[in-house]
Formats: structure tokens, C-alpha cells, sequence
């Protein structure tokens, strides 16, 4: 999944920080990497509960010490 991200955004970093760079809308508005439009306040909503699912499942699997 992190692999995908950063073929696809060109960005080196990990994790929820990873997610956040290419999922989340910039300073233009626009996420780097789009699920959508994000033309309608329900798109944005669906990119932004995207990216919080991607961040959850990467930390439940990724996180050695949270069990």
C-alpha cells in the first residue's frame, strides 16, 4: 500500500505521514493522489474518510507494540 503511494506521488515518507502528504488536499485544495472529483462535499468527505481508513489499517499493522 505504501509502496503504491509513493510510485504514484514520487514522496519518500512512511506511515500516516505518507498518507497524509498524498491523500489529504494540499495547499491547492487538491489531493495529490484522488479517489474522486472531490467536486461535492460528500466526494471530499469520501477522499478524507479514505485517508483515514489507509492511516488506521497502516498503524494496526505497523505498530509492533500496540497489541
Amino acid at each position: 500500500m505504501t509502496f503504491s503511494m509513493r510510485l504514484l506521488s514520487g514522496e519518500q515518507l512512511d506511515g500516516a505521514r505518507l498518507v497524509d502528504a498524498v491523500l489529504t488536499p494540499g495547499a491547492a485544495g487538491v489531493p495529490r493522489v484522488a479517489i474522486n472529483t472531490g467536486v461535492t462535499a460528500t466526494e471530499r468527505d469520501e477522499q478524507k474518510g479514505f485517508a483515514s481508513m489507509i492511516k488506521g489499517l497502516g498503524s494496526m499493522y505497523r505498530n509492533p507494540g500496540g497489541a
